[in-house]
């Protein structure tokens, strides 16, 4: 009976010895997925304090330029060709935004008007950026690409001074010569500015029809000119 009842008591220790092992192995293996959570969370506490020890560039899309508070150099003189002096209702910050840096909506509505397509604006470089567009055909002459060169030449609190100097060089004689316009800005008292719109022309190339290109260049500026100053003046007053 001894001899019987032995692998009786073998065969019931075996199942609970072979329980026991299992419920061991699965103990380790929580412990080490338990293990492996712990180290992820403090990898990812870790990380925060890493990225924030490094310091982040940030770019601005439509920057302004870096001006000092100083003018910079002396107010220039009106150009050759003096297009309009106009008061204009608006703080010469205002007008400073929309006309010199073009932060506001005015330009957009001038090339708009003019259905001007494929317009790009540069961001500012201290006092400088570059604007291009194409004109659309008009009469005989076909689309016409611009390129604008604007720089602000003079800059303080009360008085503001953008250049700007254009070439088509596609037009015909286009690149023979090259157009400035010079826009000055004055507070005249609070709420007001005074607009002095002014113009010329610079030869880079001798042309035989330099005086008649010359007459028809300034009739045709001073058109558009005083096209965008009435324009200005209505959308300063809608602000």
């Amino acid at each position: 009976q001894q001899q019987q009842t032995q692998p009786e008591l073998q065969q019931q220790t075996q199942p609970e010895q072979q329980h026991q092992v299992e419920q061991q192995h699965q103990t380790q293996l929580q412990v080490k997925d338990s293990l492996m959570e712990l180290n992820k969370l403090d990898q990812q506490q870790q990380q925060p304090s890493a990225q924030l020890s490094q310091p982040q560039e940030v770019v601005e899309k439509d920057a302004k330029p870096e001006l000092p508070e100083m003018p910079i150099g002396e107010v220039p003189q009106p150009l050759a060709w003096e297009f309009a002096k106009k008061t204009i209702a608006g703080s010469k910050e205002k007008i400073y935004n929309e006309l010199i840096l073009g932060l506001g909506e005015f330009w957009n509505s001038v090339y708009s008007n003019n259905k001007y397509t494929k317009v790009e604006i540069a961001a500012w470089e201290k006092d400088k950026r570059k604007v291009s567009y194409v004109m659309p055909r008009k009469g005989a002459f076909p689309q016409t690409a611009v390129f604008e060169t604007q720089n602000i030449v003079a800059h303080s609190r009360r008085v503001s001074v953008l250049m700007v100097t254009t070439t088509t060089p596609g037009a015909p004689f286009g690149s023979s010569f090259e157009t400035l316009v010079q826009w000055n800005i004055t507070e005249v008292e609070s709420g007001e500015c005074q607009v002095l719109l002014s113009g010329g022309v610079n030869w880079v190339k001798s042309c035989s029809l330099r005086n008649t290109i010359t007459g028809k260049v300034k009739k045709a500026m001073e058109k558009s000119l005083l096209q965008i100053l009435e324009s200005l003046d209505l959308f300063m007053t809608k602000l």
